[in-house]
């Protein structure tokens, strides 16, 4: 590899990096809201729980976990590209 080549390359890693840590804090904040959206459906009565309304909390909870899930494995997936990208030599 060219130095003009591992230039550019160097200047991506600490992008991938970045990208993997503004990730891992966006899934840190959908864990709170789906824990927000979990307390509330709790609070509610069970009679609350069955309604459309109290459905849709707990619904709108495993959405917000799928989408942490999600957002976790991308940080996931930008670290080990960080990773495999500092391993060229």
């Amino acid at each position: 590899m060219n130095e003009p080549t591992r230039n550019r390359l160097a200047a991506i890693i600490p992008d991938f990096r970045r990208m993997a840590t503004d990730l891992s804090q966006l899934a840190s904040e959908l864990t709170d809201l789906a824990n927000e959206e979990r307390e509330k459906f709790d609070n509610m009565s069970e009679g609350l729980q069955q309604s459309s309304r109290g459905q849709a909390i707990e619904e709108s909870a495993d959405k917000l976990d799928e989408a942490q899930s999600a957002a976790e494995s991308a940080a996931s997936s930008a670290e080990e590209a960080a990773d495999a990208l500092e391993m060229i030599d």
